[in-house]
């Protein structure tokens, strides 16, 4: 294998995977949740690496695309339970319980990942609350 011409690139993971700080599988090396399952129930948010960029000064850094999990209404997944006696779950409409899955995720551009996922870390809830506008 010294001989080899091409040697892949081991420093990128094809998936990564993001959940609540104190839920987490490893910390990472930037300091962010991650877990190893992909069928976890805890996973908030995924980064997906892509194909090489086409650009050829930048072929030697990979295209991620990044995903937050979210509701059928575009709301961002918040997993810290609220300690409140009141319910916080907002009632759906008929349409949106037959026809539109419970959870899904939705892509998202770099900032407002990062942002979300400094939530996950600190779980400070205004950098969901920023990711959210970045949204809107």
């Amino acid at each position: 294998m010294d001989n080899c011409i091409f040697k892949p690139n081991d420093n990128f993971a094809d998936e990564m995977y993001y959940c609540l700080i104190g839920t987490e599988d490893f910390i990472d090396e930037d300091g962010s949740p991650r877990v190893n399952n992909v069928s976890s129930s805890n996973i908030a948010a995924k980064c997906i690496q892509n194909k090489k960029t086409k650009v050829i000064s930048q072929n030697n850094k990979p295209k991620f695309s990044y995903f937050i999990r979210s509701s059928p209404n575009s709301d961002l997944y918040n997993p810290i339970n609220l300690l409140s006696p009141i319910k916080n779950k907002r009632q759906y409409n008929f349409i949106d319980n037959i026809c539109k899955n419970e959870w899904s995720f939705i892509e998202v551009n770099k900032n407002t990942f990062d942002k979300y996922i400094k939530f996950l870390t600190t779980k400070n809830i205004s950098w969901l609350k920023e990711a959210v506008r970045d949204l809107k």
